[in-house]
């Protein structure tokens, strides 16, 4: 609460380090899965970077709301979020933000409150590992399987693992359509956008 106080009454800090700060705000309490303090500090910083036009900044906010939403079992507010955010991550080529948005995608259309389409799920999936290995291998693992302090919201391994049969499904799909995909060079000019 003190540093909260602190950082909306000191005007020395310019907005880009508000922004920082309230995101390592909602950092700390995401870490400490306390969803709400963590969205309230983000929803902070959202507004913040929604004023002055930093759009990359606003984009990766929206992740980390939607992640505490996941959590917290209020997913029908998702896709509210991420629809808003598509164009501006594609146009800026941010490849990391956009293995998150599809991961958010996949794993809300597997829940209850999602379709629970089958071909939708696995396409969703799809690009996320698309757009990770666009960007490196390290995000390709995070988003795979390796839970990593960057990575919001769980792998698609162990989430899918913890709807039995039908995550397995999605697994399996998805370990034959990379396999068949892998052996050719592959080819990611569908997924670039040129920049306007």
């Amino acid at each position: 609460a003190d540093a909260q106080n602190y950082l909306q009454t000191d005007d020395q800090y310019d907005a880009t380090t508000r922004i920082r700060n309230y995101k390592l705000l909602g950092d700390f309490q995401r870490h400490k899965k306390r969803w709400s303090k963590a969205i309230s500090f983000y929803k902070q910083a959202l507004e913040l970077a929604t004023t002055q036009g930093r759009q990359r900044d606003r984009a990766e906010l929206i992740i980390r709301i939607c992640a505490c939403l996941f959590n917290l079992k209020r997913r029908k507010s998702v896709p509210d979020y991420v629809s808003s955010i598509l164009t501006t991550l594609q146009r800026q080529k941010a490849y990391n933000y956009l293995a998150q948005y599809y991961l958010i995608l996949g794993h809300y259309a597997f829940t209850d409150a999602g379709t629970g389409d089958f071909q939708y799920i696995l396409e969703m999936y799809q690009r996320c590992l698309e757009y990770a290995l666009c960007y490196n291998q390290f995000l390709l693992d995070d988003v795979l399987a390796h839970q990593s302090h960057h990575m919001p919201l769980m792998p698609i391994i162990p989430f899918c693992m913890q709807y039995g049969e039908r995550g397995r499904e999605v697994l399996s799909a998805l370990r034959n359509w990379w396999q068949c995909n892998s052996l050719e060079i592959v080819d990611f000019s569908h997924l670039l956008i040129p920049a306007i």
